[in-house]
């Protein structure tokens, strides 16, 4: 469709919106072509609308067209919306969509990436043994990035919830990578799990340590200094 006032296409309109990082417009944009039309005329103006559209049943509503016509560019649309799913909390859509990438994406590239996203959804809902289950799904030979391996190991932290696990767990990686970007969160995550257990004078002697290495952490809160 082509509007009256510029003679350009909402499409063409909603790629410079985007362009000039006006998302709101972009979307809305994308909308008023969606009234008229079932599908963008390009796999980049889709990647764009999933970016910038905020309602997950709009998005839903399209992944169930481009599912029914099996379209071959779904894949990048699925990892968005898992993406958006996990960060919105809304465990009905990102359970539907985790679910049917985890069975129909195994040979994908990016298996590991959506597997991460659903995998935070189960865990963020509290769901451990799901989110467990999928972390166990994930193809960790395939991933070169040692940033991408210690988020997934930090999320099957999260998902354990016996604290000896977690005492076992995080002390094996603060061996390995106590100068990491993630060593505070680790360290009050494993204080944490030695209160617990009512071990406080190891909870102490780490608490002292985390003070003195991480004095500005964001996590001092979750330990009470």
């Amino acid at each position: 469709m082509v509007t009256d006032l510029y003679s350009e296409s909402y499409e063409e309109l909603a790629i410079r919106a985007y362009s000039q990082k006006d998302y709101e417009r972009s979307g809305y944009l994308c909308r008023k072509h969606l009234e008229n039309n079932k599908d963008f005329s390009s796999v980049k103006l889709e990647k764009v609308f999933f970016r910038v559209e905020p309602n997950l049943f709009v998005l839903d509503k399209y992944l169930e067209s481009k599912k029914t016509g099996k379209s071959k560019h779904i894949e990048p649309l699925l990892l968005t919306f898992l993406e958006k799913a996990s960060i919105a909390g809304n465990a009905k859509l990102g359970k539907k969509w985790g679910t049917y990438f985890l069975n129909e994406f195994s040979k994908s590239r990016s298996y590991a990436k959506g597997l991460y996203h659903f995998a935070s959804l189960l865990v963020r809902e509290k769901d451990y043994d799901g989110g467990n289950r999928v972390l166990k799904s994930i193809p960790m030979g395939s991933i070169r990035s040692k940033s991408q391996k210690r988020k997934i190991f930090l999320l099957s932290l999260a998902s354990l919830e016996k604290d000896q696990k977690i005492i076992r767990n995080s002390k094996q990686y603060l061996k390995k990578y106590y100068h990491s970007n993630y060593s505070d969160y680790i360290l009050a995550l494993l204080i944490e799990s030695y209160r617990h257990r009512g071990k406080e004078k190891i909870a102490n002697h780490l608490i002292k340590k985390f003070q003195e290495d991480f004095p500005t952490s964001p996590f001092r809160n979750m330990i009470g200094i």
